[in-house]
């Protein structure tokens, strides 16, 4: 491990450094009691959310299981789904890409083939490869599922950051500090390369409902819009400073993080979570906990917009958690059991709960969500039951609730739910 590169990442490191389960074990469920920002008035250039309508209504909490990575100290960045269906995630700390089931077992880390490369940003490519971004080393990096790497250079002093699918079938990257003003980058499968300007400093990026690249300028303070020819569409101011994660909505709106308070956890900036549609008009709604920091976003299965905040080294102690915000501003925080975990970034796995790292804890953390009563899907604290995940669950339920994978966690096969009742067995659990 390289404490160096760990300090750097916990929490917007790179724009720092150039811009300036209560059931089943592991992390707790709750909700962070509000704190209600004052001051907050509409901005000119998009509408604040009022505290008023933050109030959210009583759902049953997640269960939030986490899985420790194979290599302590590792630093896990960013986590995505592999055409396997294992969760693959960067290791900024030790220049890795590991694997997880979706039963929580590490089966591999393979090296990135750069020493001192940062690894950070990555997705799953039309060709069926990880495509991953090389913060220190300046390269894209393509990895099949056996661990072969390709790596493709020309990029120089660009910092590559997040990388995505475009609705091109190409890989479209941000590159954070190309010339201290940023590009937006766009490389093939066979390894050409191409780059847009942007002036902003883009961080994260996502492919929008209109088949365009949004991507979040942290030095600009604004939402990037471009073509997949390579044109600038527009940019978005934001009200509040220092977007980060960015991602599609159930609504079709384009969600973001806002970190206002970065670097001043007492500052008068707004931490909050942002929209904006289609047509450009910028929402922001604060989250609850000033200081904490929101990072990764992601669409849950629930209807809800799903995030991380990693505020613990700029705010209160418990700023680690993940939260959830309805379509209409609505906050709840679940704090994570160790309020230094860090968590960074967040996605929705193939099994239909959420993943998310945890940096500084070198974890990866799963949100579990509780079906309704008597649904027959036999919901339980681990989750696995869902009618769409793991190996060999099926919708009458008749396989173990709590592994979901009989070649999992416990390789057996409970018939607890065959009835589809929902009541399973509980005694599983304690993993």
């Amino acid at each position: 491990m390289r404490p160096s590169l760990l300090n750097a990442l916990r929490f917007f490191a790179f724009i720092g450094a150039t811009a300036l389960l209560t059931a089943c074990g592991g992390g707790n469920a709750g909700t962070i009691p509000a704190a209600a920002p004052n001051g907050i008035s509409p901005l000119s250039t998009g509408i604040m959310g009022s505290a008023s309508s933050l109030v959210a209504t009583p759902a049953p909490a997640p269960v939030i299981n986490e899985y420790p990575t194979l290599t302590a100290g590792s630093g896990p960045v960013v986590i995505t789904t592999g055409p396997d269906g294992a969760l693959w995630f960067t290791e900024g700390n030790v220049d890795k890409i590991g694997r997880m089931t979706t039963a929580g077992v590490n089966t591999n880390e393979f090296s990135d083939g750069s020493p001192g490369s940062f690894p950070n940003g990555i997705a799953l490519g039309p060709d069926n490869r990880l495509w991953f971004t090389e913060y220190s080393t300046n390269q894209i990096g393509a990895m099949t599922t056996t661990g072969t790497v390709q790596q493709y250079s020309g990029l120089t002093g660009s910092n590559p950051a997040f990388i995505v699918k475009g609705s091109d079938n190409a890989m479209w990257f941000t590159e954070f500090s190309n010339g201290g003003a940023g590009k937006i980058g766009r490389i093939t499968t066979s390894g050409v390369l191409h780059e847009s300007g942007d002036g902003s400093g883009p961080w994260d990026i996502t492919s929008g409902p209109d088949g365009a690249l949004w991507f979040a300028e942290s030095n600009s303070s604004s939402i990037g819009r471009m073509a997949i020819t390579g044109t600038l569409i527009a940019q978005y101011p934001t009200g509040q400073p220092f977007p980060y994660n960015i991602a599609v909505g159930p609504d079709g709106a384009v969600w973001f993080t806002e970190c206002a308070t970065f670097g001043n956890p007492s500052s008068t900036k707004v931490d909050s979570i942002g929209r904006v549609t289609l047509a450009g008009t910028v929402t922001e709604y604060p989250v609850k906990t000033q200081g904490s920091c929101p990072n990764g976003i992601t669409a849950g299965p629930d209807g809800n917009m799903w995030f991380v905040e990693n505020g613990y080294l700029l705010g209160p102690p418990g700023a680690s958690a993940v939260g959830k915000i309805t379509m209409t501003g609505a906050v709840t925080e679940y704090p994570l059991a160790n309020p230094t975990a860090g968590p960074m970034y967040i996605t929705k796995g193939p099994d239909g709960n959420l993943w998310f790292t945890e940096n500084s804890a070198s974890k990866i953390g799963e949100v579990v969500f509780p079906s309704a009563s008597g649904s027959g899907s036999g919901s339980d604290c681990s989750g696995k039951n869902d009618n769409n995940n793991h190996n060999n669950d099926n919708k009458n339920g008749k396989n173990d609730k709590c592994s979901g994978d009989k070649d999992a966690k416990h390789g057996d096969n409970n018939q607890d739910g065959k009835n589809g009742d929902g009541n399973n067995n509980q005694q599983c659990c304690n993993h």
